[in-house]
């Protein structure tokens, strides 16, 4: 068998764990009843998105966080942060 020496990216290593989870029957928050609520255009349901991912205590918060990161996502909750870019955001940088 032949072992890659290319290592894997954020976006992977957050697939993986999360096939790992769904292999032994359990999934994160993001991936119940409420998902839509992680990409809502409501700044209220991402708030509560947010608070959800931080109070249950996600078992692939750093996996998320990272591929946010390398993804450089703009939308949504991912890790427990709303990386939603608003107009006030912009103004602010």
């Amino acid at each position: 068998m032949r072992v890659s020496s290319r290592s894997v990216t954020a976006a992977e290593a957050l697939s993986l764990a999360l096939a790992d989870l769904a292999v032994r029957g359990e999934r994160t928050p993001c991936q119940g009843r409420r998902r839509d609520r992680w990409t809502s255009e409501s700044a209220e349901d991402r708030s509560w998105a947010s608070s959800v991912c931080l109070t249950l205590g996600c078992p692939v918060l750093e996996q998320c966080a990272a591929a946010a990161v390398e993804g450089k996502e703009s939308f949504g909750v991912w890790a427990g942060k709303d990386r939603t870019v608003t107009a006030q955001k912009r103004r602010a940088c």
